[in-house]
């Protein structure tokens, strides 16, 4: 995910350049990226910023206008809130043999319903787990050859991917 970030001037004067600071409470920012200014201008200034890895929750972000001599503003603060996707999951290796494992794209501690089903729907395994890091290893050693779908409900987030057992 990324978050986008744009904003405009109507004139500048000696604008050097713009730190984009980000926060996680809001009072303590870094600084995680600069956008060259327009020096002096009397038109109109439109700027973009893309944090690539803003953090999972609430993000503050604020404008530093630095000027050519040093001095600077602080502009207003905004916030963003960052919905990790749980659909960022993959099943690796994606063609299995006895196992495979369920990799999130972040650690969770979390219970889990999963469950397998052949392509036609019918229900082949259940089980119920609690989840604690990013990765969980399911034994599919029992299962017959073919392609099948797993549905996961994690923390009430339901997740369904296909892979295939060789």
């Amino acid at each position: 995910q990324t978050t986008i970030l744009n904003w405009a001037t109507a004139s500048e004067e000696n604008n050097a350049y713009f730190d984009v600071q980000r926060s996680t409470d809001g009072e303590n920012f870094e600084t995680i990226g600069r956008v060259e200014g327009a020096g002096t201008t009397y038109d109109v200034q439109e700027y973009l910023f893309i944090d690539e890895s803003p953090i999972n929750g609430l993000n503050y972000y604020r404008l530093q206008q630095v000027d050519f001599d040093g001095q600077f503003e602080n502009h207003k603060i905004i916030s963003v809130s960052i919905q990790s996707d749980m659909n960022d999951v993959v099943i690796v290796p994606n063609q299995v043999r006895n196992q495979f494992d369920i990799v999130f794209n972040e650690a969770i501690d979390a219970n889990a319903k999963i469950d397998i089903y052949t392509i036609n729907g019918q229900l082949v395994n259940s089980m119920n787990m609690n989840i604690t890091g990013n990765r969980q290893t399911i034994d599919a050693s029992k299962l017959h050859a073919g392609m099948y779908i797993i549905r996961m409900n994690v923390d009430n987030r339901l997740i369904t991917k296909r892979f295939v057992k060789m």
